[in-house]
């Protein structure tokens, strides 16, 4: 996979994050990667490669406490993010996915 294709799908994601946390209408919002792909557009959702990188980055966000993991559902692994989650609040203030992306990356890279 190349760093291209890898930016596109960390763009995916934050948009994915900013449309589904934008249209919760409750306190927390469950998260499956393939799901956020689709959401956010990203042509090749259903590849291995898109699905394994998508992982890795929700990984990366529950690591820094910005996701919870809930466990496996039915070969799927399933996120949640919840009102008390910084990245909640950087994307209910955000004017769209870029300010997302900016938050995500500033808050990995401390």
């Amino acid at each position: 996979m190349t760093t291209g294709d890898l930016m596109m799908i960390k763009d995916a994601v934050a948009k994915g994050l900013y449309i589904a946390v934008k249209q919760a209408e409750g306190k927390c919002v469950f998260i499956y990667p393939t799901r956020l792909l689709t959401l956010a557009g990203y042509g090749y959702v259903h590849k291995p490669r898109a699905k394994v990188a998508t992982r890795n980055i929700l990984s990366v966000l529950c690591y820094y406490g910005l996701l919870e993991y809930m466990g496996t559902r039915s070969k799927r692994q399933v996120y949640c993010i919840t009102e008390k989650s910084p990245l909640w609040d950087a994307i209910k203030k955000s004017n769209g996915p870029e300010d997302v992306l900016r938050f995500i990356e500033e808050v990995i890279e401390q």
